[in-house]
């Protein structure tokens, strides 16, 4: 790996920091109030100032990061909608062959398989493209490129038994001149 793109993410970085500090800094700075005409002390030293640092973290953290203006919004948070969860069918194998495209689905919890072709339905997604490998479903949310994958809470299959009379091992071949 080289050291170069390390380097240049780094220096992007401390740049970046030092933005922010700095804006941060110059915002802070402009409502603190000056501080009062120093007195004279026994032994020299001022009081430190008054500073609430819970209302000035809440009210510099209260803006948007990365909004050109910074400035919070005057209208109320609006309420989010909760997102839908949505059921995306799991492709456990993918058959392409000259005159026939087949992509096989898991059918969530039921053990059984599904099979659709290209333009084939599988729950709420569309079947648009199937290729070796891979399997392009058109959902409610777009498009959607799946992967064929294993199904990772199935147990693993049984140990082989050992063939009597077979070695566990195969001899070295030997090596010929």
């Amino acid at each position: 790996m080289s050291w170069r793109p390390a380097l240049i993410l780094g220096a992007t970085a401390l740049v970046l920091a030092g933005v922010l500090r700095w804006q941060v800094q110059d915002e802070v700075a402009a409502e603190v109030p000056p501080a009062p005409p120093a007195e004279s002390h026994a032994d020299g030293i001022a009081p430190p100032a008054v500073v609430d640092r819970p209302a000035q973290v809440a009210k510099v953290t209260g803006r948007p990061l990365f909004e050109p203006g910074r400035r919070p919004s005057m209208d109320a948070p609006a309420a989010v909608p909760a997102p839908v969860a949505r059921i995306v069918p799991r492709v456990t194998g993918v058959l392409v062959s000259a005159t026939d495209r087949s992509a096989i689905f898991d059918s969530a919890g039921t053990g059984a398989a599904t099979v659709a072709r290209e333009g084939g339905r599988v729950g709420e997604y569309t079947v648009q493209r199937i290729a070796a490998g891979q399997v392009t479903l058109m959902g409610p949310d777009g498009p959607l490129m799946l992967r064929p994958v294993f199904d990772k809470n199935r147990p693993p299959p049984p140990p082989t038994p050992p063939v009597a009379g077979l070695p566990l091992l195969a001899p070295p071949l030997p090596i010929q001149r």
